[in-house]
C-alpha cells in the first residue's frame, strides 16, 4: 500500500531504489518514464521506476497499474514488473541493500522535467538526490534550505550548439530575408545585401566570435566554429585574466576581459545559464562595445540579455539579433490555448529583418533519438553519482 502522504511506495520490493518522476505540463515525462523503465529492465539495474499521477501511457509493451489511494503510478510490463525489476548484477548488490527501507527515509532519486521543484515537493517526497532532466537548474533552488544534491544532464548540448550556429549563419547571411523575397519571385537581395554595411552580412570564416559560457553547450559551439575557420574567444567564470589555453577555443577568458574582447567580435553567442550573476549580464554597456553590424545570438536563457537594451540596438539596425529563448515564455501556454499569436517579448522583434527567431526548440525538440539520449543521460548520471564519480550542481553558481 502506498504511503498516505503521496510518497512513492518502495515496499513492493524493498531492495530496489526508487526513481520517481514528477508530473509536469510537458508531455515528455511520460515518454521518459517508459524509456527509463526500459533501461532499468534491460540493464538489470537495482531500481524501481515510478511516476506521479493517475495514469502514464508507456507504450504497447507496458501496462500501467494505479495503486489505490495514491497518486503514484508504477510502470509494469506484461511479463516483468518494472517495480520488481530483474535481480541486480553482482556488482550492484551493495547498492541495492543500501536502498532497502527507503520508504521511511524517502525515495532514492527524484527526476524532474520542469521547474516545479520546491520545498513542498522535497518535503512531500523526501528524495535523497534529484536529477533535473535538462540543462540548467531552476533558479529558485538557491534560496531554499535543505535541498538534496541536484544533478542535471546535457544530452542535448550538440543540438543546442547546432541551433546556435544555424541562427548565427542565418542572421549573418540574411537567409530569412532572402528566402522570403525568393518566394515571391524577388531576387533583389542578391544585389542589396551585397552592398557594404548592408547589415549583418559576414562570414564565419576568418571572423572573431565571442562565446559567453564554456560549459557543454559552449564547448561544442566553439569546436564547430573552429572548424568553420573562426577565431573563437570563450568566456567562463573560472578563467584567468588575460586568457588561457583551451581545447576547443583559441583562448578562454574571464568575464572581466569582455571589455577588450567585444570590440573585436563579429558575433557574440550567449550560452550561459541564468544565475544571479548572469541576470542581465549582456546589457547596454556590453552591447555598445560590439562593432557596428555585429550579431548577438542567444541559446542560453532570455534574461541573460537585457530586453530593452537589445531591442534598442536591433531596432536601430546597428546590431543583428537571433534568439531561441524569450523573456515572456510564461504566457505561451495561455496564448496557445486561446489560439492567439505569441511573440515572447514586449517589443516587436518579429517586425525586424535583422532578427531571426526560433520557438525555444534548440534543445532538440522533435529530433530523432533526443529522448533516448535524455534517458541514457539520466541513467548515466544516477549511476555515476552513486559511484561517487559525478559531482552535484552548485546551487549558488547555478550549474
Amino acid at each position: 500500500m502506498a504511503a498516505q502522504d503521496g510518497r512513492a511506495d518502495a515496499s513492493v520490493n524493498a531492495e530496489l531504489k526508487t526513481i520517481f518522476l514528477t508530473r509536469t505540463a510537458t508531455e515528455h515525462w511520460t515518454q521518459l518514464a517508459r524509456l527509463l523503465a526500459d533501461r532499468v529492465r534491460a540493464q538489470g539495474l537495482p531500481f524501481s521506476v515510478q511516476v506521479e499521477g493517475e495514469s502514464c501511457p508507456v507504450g504497447a509493451e507496458n501496462t500501467v497499474s494505479s495503486k489505490q489511494g495514491s497518486e503514484a503510478t508504477q510502470l509494469t510490463d506484461s511479463t516483468d514488473d518494472v517495480s520488481t525489476a530483474p535481480s541486480p548484477a553482482p556488482h550492484a548488490e551493495g547498492a541495492a541493500a543500501e536502498g532497502a527501507g527507503e520508504t521511511a527515509q524517502g525515495m532514492a532519486w527524484l527526476v524532474s522535467l520542469g521547474s516545479n521543484l520546491s520545498a513542498e515537493l522535497f518535503e512531500r517526497h523526501r528524495p535523497q538526490r534529484v536529477v533535473v532532466a535538462h540543462a540548467g537548474i531552476p533558479t529558485q533552488l538557491a534560496s531554499l534550505n535543505d535541498v538534496p544534491p541536484i544533478f542535471n544532464v546535457h544530452h542535448n548540448c550538440k543540438a543546442t550548439g547546432e541551433t546556435a550556429i544555424a541562427l548565427m549563419l542565418g542572421l549573418q547571411r540574411r537567409l530569412i530575408v532572402a528566402d522570403r523575397a525568393c518566394r515571391v519571385g524577388d531576387w533583389t537581395p542578391k544585389k542589396t545585401l551585397a552592398k557594404p554595411n548592408s547589415g549583418c552580412t559576414s562570414s564565419a570564416y576568418n571572423s572573431t566570435v565571442v562565446v559567453l559560457g564554456y560549459g557543454a553547450v559552449g564547448q561544442y559551439i566553439c569546436k564547430v566554429l573552429r572548424a568553420l575557420g573562426s577565431t573563437v574567444l570563450a568566456v567562463r567564470r573560472s578563467a584567468r585574466s588575460g586568457g588561457e589555453h583551451a581545447e576547443h577555443a583559441n583562448a578562454v577568458h574571464p568575464p572581466a576581459d569582455l571589455a577588450h574582447l567585444l570590440p573585436r567580435a563579429k558575433t557574440l553567442i550567449v550560452a550561459t545559464p541564468l544565475t544571479a550573476e548572469t541576470q542581465g549580464l549582456v546589457g547596454a554597456s556590453m552591447l555598445s562595445a560590439l562593432p557596428d553590424y555585429a550579431s548577438v545570438v542567444n541559446v542560453g536563457r532570455a534574461a541573460v540579455v537585457d530586453e530593452d537594451a537589445i531591442w534598442k540596438e536591433a531596432s536601430s539596425g546597428r546590431l543583428g539579433f537571433a534568439s531561441d529563448v524569450w523573456w515572456e515564455e510564461s504566457g505561451l501556454k495561455a496564448a496557445l490555448a486561446e489560439g492567439k499569436p505569441f511573440f515572447g517579448s514586449k517589443h516587436p522583434f518579429h517586425t525586424l529583418d535583422n532578427v531571426v527567431m526560433t520557438p525555444h526548440y534548440a534543445g532538440g525538440v522533435g529530433l530523432d533519438g533526443i529522448e533516448d539520449a535524455r534517458a541514457d543521460a539520466v541513467i548515466a548520471t544516477i549511476l555515476e553519482a552513486e559511484a561517487g564519480t559525478r559531482k552535484p550542481c552548485d546551487l549558488q553558481l547555478g550549474y
